[in-house]
């Protein structure tokens, strides 16, 4: 659960820096437009594609945990069959009971 969280918080933080890029990126645009120049044009390419890299190696990276989390899971039913086979019979019963409702 730690490691979970832990991923998580990795996570937030890279979507944050994407954000204030992505911030920085759409003021560039504007001070272009307001200034009528293609001189920052290239710049903003250039940062346009920067952020699609980082979001490129975000996917990737959460695509990785999603499959970590995904063995880990697995490895616990396997270890715990019996306790996993409740736990899903009670979620069963709960999800119904609440479907009914």
């Amino acid at each position: 659960m730690a490691r979970r969280n832990g991923h998580a918080t990795k996570l937030n933080a890279s979507y944050k820096a994407l954000q204030e890029d992505l911030a920085s990126v759409v003021q560039d645009i504007e001070n272009m437009a307001s200034s009528g120049k293609d001189l920052g044009l290239e710049k903003a390419k250039a940062q346009i594609g920067d952020i699609q890299d980082q979001i490129d190696q975000l996917l990737v990276e959460a695509g990785r945990k999603t499959e970590d989390a995904t063995d880990e899971v697995r490895r616990v039913v396997a270890s715990n069959p019996v306790a996993s086979l409740s736990a899903a019979f009670a979620l069963g019963i709960a999800t119904a009971s609440f479907l009914r409702r």
